[in-house]
Parts: C-alpha cells; structure tokens; sequence
C-alpha cells in the first residue's frame, strides 16, 4: 500500500517517490520532506522494483510517439499560417536592413 505525504510533512525512514517532480527520495531516519509540487509516495523496495522499468518501458514508449506529434503540430501551423496568406509574426521576420541616405 502506497503512502501519501505533502511537501513539508514529517515523515518516517523509507523510500518516497514524487509522481509530479519524478523525484525518488531515501530517508534514513524521521525527516521533513522537501516542499515543491505534488505528494510524495511512501514505496516499499519491491515496489520500487517494479516501478522502475514500467516508467523505462513508459518513457521509450512515450518519446517515439510524441516527437512527431509535436513536429506535425508546429508544421501544420506553419503550413496554415503560410497559405492564409496572413504575414508571419513580427519576431520571425528577418530585421530590416537600415537604410543610408
């Protein structure tokens, strides 16, 4: 069973992961957990085993998927903005050249 403890919470000797921050923690003895964002989870070590290579698993699983994802997305924009004939934004046209009189 999986133990919830808030940032700043007093907590006993264990392993502590955060889900949020992806932080895994080892307390040797009763401490204060770090304040920052989301919980921390109190896991035991044959759990941590086992959480171990399914986040592996996850992230090579993951990262193959997203990268196009997010290349199809920024091209699609681009295409759109390009054949509606609205000019690009004004930090992605190249500066004027001053000119001299």
């Amino acid at each position: 069973m999986l133990r919830r403890y808030r940032g700043g919470q007093r907590a006993p000797k264990g392993s502590y992961w955060n889900p949020y921050t992806g932080q895994f923690l080892e307390l040797d003895t009763e401490a204060i957990l770090p304040d920052g964002k989301g919980a921390y989870f109190q896991v035991s070590l044959p759990v941590l085993l086992l959480l171990g290579p399914i986040l592996g698993a996850l992230f090579l699983l993951f990262v193959p998927l997203a990268v196009p994802l997010v290349v199809g997305a920024w091209a699609v924009q681009r295409l759109r903005s390009a054949f509606s004939g609205q000019a690009p934004a004004p930090e992605a046209r190249p500066p004027r050249p001053a000119r001299v009189h």
